[in-house]
This record gives C-alpha cells, structure tokens and sequence, in this order.
C-alpha cells in the first residue's frame, strides 16, 4: 500500500532531498532519491526529476512512499513515557535504551511515536508529516531527553529552532582511551558511508553536510574517560561518528567502536536548554544519568 504525503515548506533548503529527509524522518537519502527517480515527487504540482533542486518557502511538495503497517486497535504500550517536563505545547521524556524514535524500515517494532500517539492521541492528527509530534531524533541505543510536540504550529516552531541552531544540547559520553585535549571542537563533515547504507563517516564528498561537535573532558579514567558532548549540529549519528574519528569510541557503540560486549551503549542526553516557542520563558530540563551509566562508573572507581 502506499499513500500520499502533502508538505508545506516552513523554511528554504538548498535540497530537495535534504528538506524530505528532515520531514519525513524514517526515509534514509538514498531511499528519497530513489522514490524521486521513480517520479512520485512533485513539487507546486509538476514532477522532480532531480533531487538536488532548491525549496522555498510556501512550496507545496507531495511525495508518495510505502504506507506503513500499523499496530491494531487494542494496542496498549508496553512502557509509559517518563515526563520530564510538560506544558500544553509539548512534552520532554526521558528515552530509553533499546526503543526507537519513529518506526523504520524492516520488521515493525513498538516505537516512542506509537506510545505517544496512544497517550496523546490527537497527535495522530498533525497533518503534513509522517512523524506527528516527533520533534528530533535520538538512536535506538541512545537514552535521555526527546521532545515531543503535541500540535503542528509548536512542531513548527521546534523544527526552526533547531535549523536555526537555537536549542543548546548537551550529551554524557563514556569512550574508550582519552582525547588529546581537556576541550576542544570536532569540525568534520559528514555524509553516509559507500560501504554501509545504514552508516556515516567523515567526508569531504560534495554531499557530505557540515558537523561540529565541541567537547569536554569530565573525569578521565585508566582507560576510558567520561565526556560531555555539545552538538553544534544535528546530523545522524553525529556524536558517535566524531568521537570514532579522534579515536575515542563510545563504550558500547560496535557500529563506529569496538565489539566490547556491552550491552548498553554509553551515550546519553543529559541536558537542554532554550526559549519556549509560544511563551517566550528560558527552558532548561536536566535529566539524570541512567542506572547502567552510574555502574559502568562505579567500575572505574
């Protein structure tokens, strides 16, 4: 089955392909160029036949992709979001290992998306969006703070804040040996990997896309260290692709690290920071480190 997606653009991108897979989060690049290349993209009513054309604002682009399966009626969650924050605007949760954001390609597996919908059901009902409410994304192994819109206008204004770089982010990150330095800043871009549809690497490819990461050690250990990470961007697996490539892995991270035999990997999104899209107040939540976090720590002690 496949269904039609309507899409007002709030904001211009340079690409076509670029503004997709920020709206349409569970689309990878390469699957958005495809569905182009099968024309199933129009934008303002006449068909794409290239994915690197300019959007502007107020253009009305249409795509068509594979409708996903959902779960039946009697559904009930298996976990309950643990809140963090909430307003009549949206929420911020904190994430759980092992759960991911929005539904993927393969076999269809509960996701935060479902348990928010269920809770929240109006949510269903965000036109223009395949993510309804899902404001950003974290990796399934990834824990912490997520926000979560609870209509349009605020997922909206969200969505511009973080292009316009306005949310500040901090992550907790224990890796493998040490960095050079007690702080410093990671600039390499970043683009998907030749070898692995489902990876990133460090690029200087023309399609590759800007990724800054500042850093700071916290407390170095015999042969690891515990980081806190500032996200100056927000490109997929980011954190993780820039902290293989100064040669200090996340602990448990075996797509872009060592094959340590963690079951957990050791990434977490202890804080955010920024001006409230409706009301205009400072916003600032702080999320504790999980259990798993505090025992690796207790280890190295």
């Amino acid at each position: 089955m496949e269904k039609t997606v309507k899409l007002k653009a709030k904001l211009s991108y340079k690409r076509l392909d670029v503004f997709l897979n920020d709206i349409i989060i569970e689309l990878s690049r390469s699957e958005i160029s495809k569905i182009i290349l099968n024309n199933k993209v129009t934008l303002n009513n006449k068909i794409v036949k290239k994915k690197n054309i300019p959007v502007e604002i107020d253009d009305i682009i249409e795509i068509i992709i594979a409708e996903k399966q959902n779960f039946s009626d009697n559904y009930i969650p298996k976990i309950e979001l643990e809140k963090l924050y909430e307003d009549d605007y949206f929420i911020i949760i904190n994430k759980p290992s092992g759960i991911l954001v929005h539904p993927g390609s393969g076999r269809r597996n509960e996701t935060i998306m479902d348990i928010f919908h269920y809770y929240y059901p109006k949510t269903i009902n965000i036109p223009d969006s395949d993510r309804q409410g899902i404001v950003h994304r974290l990796d399934k192994d990834t824990t912490g703070i997520l926000i979560l819109a609870k209509d349009q206008n605020t997922m909206q204004l969200f969505q511009e804040k973080f292009k316009n770089r306005e949310i500040q982010k901090t992550y907790t990150a224990i890796v493998h040996g040490k960095p050079r330095f007690l702080n410093g800043t990671l600039d390499f871009s970043i683009g998907r990997s030749k070898k692995s549809k489902t990876k990133f690497v460090v690029s200087d490819d023309e399609e590759a896309r800007d990724a800054i990461t500042d850093y700071s050690l916290i407390k170095p250990f015999e042969k690891s260290a515990l980081l806190e990470l500032y996200p100056k961007t927000g490109r997929t697996h980011q954190l993780r692709v820039h902290m293989a490539h100064q040669k200090t892995p996340i602990i448990g991270d075996i797509t872009y690290g060592k094959r340590d035999n963690e079951k957990n990997m050791f990434l977490h999104a202890s804080k955010i920071e920024f001006i409230h899209p409706i009301t205009n107040e400072k916003i600032s939540v702080q999320c504790p480190l999980p259990i798993h976090f505090k025992d690796k720590i207790n280890s190295f002690t």
